[in-house]
């Protein structure tokens, strides 16, 4: 014990030391014994000092980093496989070798739809070929175009030709390709019936001088014409059909088919439009929006000119 307050008291009287050892915060200059001077040693110069001497050409240190932005797809289900909504942005984390990695941004997600669109044409409740199938075309068409990239869809017309037109995929050209195998010549036939129902009530309603117009010879044979053009068209398009359906070439009945339809449909449609008048050529009604539909199709999938040299050729070649 007294060993112990002796080593103590000796402590205290020694006090601290006069010339500490080198720390890592202030290091000391080492001297040299000989001289009391600081040893001069070479400095080795460094090619990341701030020197334009140095820093020259190829001397240059570059530096690259490379950050790679992923974006993760990710879905939270319970035990019984159902999803889990809802859940906060900080109870993500994400782990690249044990690291965790930085998390820009989480949204709310939304999975792609996988339709199939079967176009039903029943006899039952509408007549092949008319208006109502026109709105179906227009229906089916609209709904198409509201799919998102990433939605898987299959186009099948059911209860006409049982056929798949377009098998389940993301192609939007593909999809349209299908749809449009279900119109162009019926898609004319249909516009047409409807331009000529239209016009058929206005010419029994619109009354002039004390009289119907229907009443007139010239709105009569308007209204005749186009009932057969019309009646011709559809016979036209049926025969096309039965002939794809038997499986056999269709090439030169679908030019036919087509090529009388689109211009059956552009003369009714214009007729519908004299019958009209004026109001016809306004918006209040639908047969100007019709007259500038059916114009494109002697353009679209091959213009009147090109289906008349193809059925001149198929008939020369017979």
């Amino acid at each position: 014990m007294v060993l112990v307050v002796a080593s103590l008291l000796i402590g205290q009287t020694q006090g601290p030391l006069k010339e500490p050892g080198a720390t890592v915060a202030r290091p000391r200059n080492s001297t040299d014994s000989t001289t009391g001077k600081d040893a001069e040693l070479p400095k080795i110069p460094s090619k990341l000092k701030k020197d334009p001497q140095l820093n020259k050409g190829g001397d240059v240190a570059r530096f690259q980093t490379d950050v790679d932005i992923v974006t993760i797809d990710a879905a939270v289900i319970d035990n019984k496989g159902r999803f889990i909504p809802g859940i906060p942005a900080g109870n993500f984390r994400i782990l690249e070798d044990n690291v965790p990695q930085q998390i820009r941004k989480v949204d709310m997600g939304e999975a792609p739809l996988t339709i199939a669109m079967v176009i039903e044409f029943s006899n039952r409740f509408q007549r092949y070929y008319s208006y109502t199938w026109f709105q179906t075309l227009q229906l089916a068409w609209g709904f198409a175009e509201s799919l998102k990239p990433e939605d898987y869809a299959a186009v099948v017309a059911y209860d006409m030709r049982t056929e798949i037109l377009t098998d389940f995929t993301t192609d939007k050209a593909k999809i349209r390709e299908g749809l449009d195998r279900l119109k162009i010549a019926a898609f004319n036939v249909g516009i047409g019936a409807r331009c000529l129902e239209m016009a058929l009530a206005y010419a029994k309603e619109r009354v002039t001088f004390g009289q119907p117009i229907g009443s007139r010879q010239g709105i009569q044979w308007m209204l005749a014409d186009s009932e057969v053009e019309l009646m011709a068209a559809r016979l036209l398009v049926q025969q096309a059909a039965w002939v794809a359906d038997s499986h056999q070439p269709i090439r030169n009945e679908a030019f036919v088919a087509k090529l009388y339809a689109t211009e059956m449909a552009q003369r009714v449609s214009d007729r519908a439009l004299q019958i009209f008048g004026g109001m016809g050529y306004t918006r209040e009604v639908p047969i100007q929006s019709f007259y500038r539909q059916v114009r494109v199709w002697r353009i679209g999938h091959g213009t009147s000119e090109i289906h008349r040299w193809m059925i001149a050729r198929n008939m020369l070649k017979s």
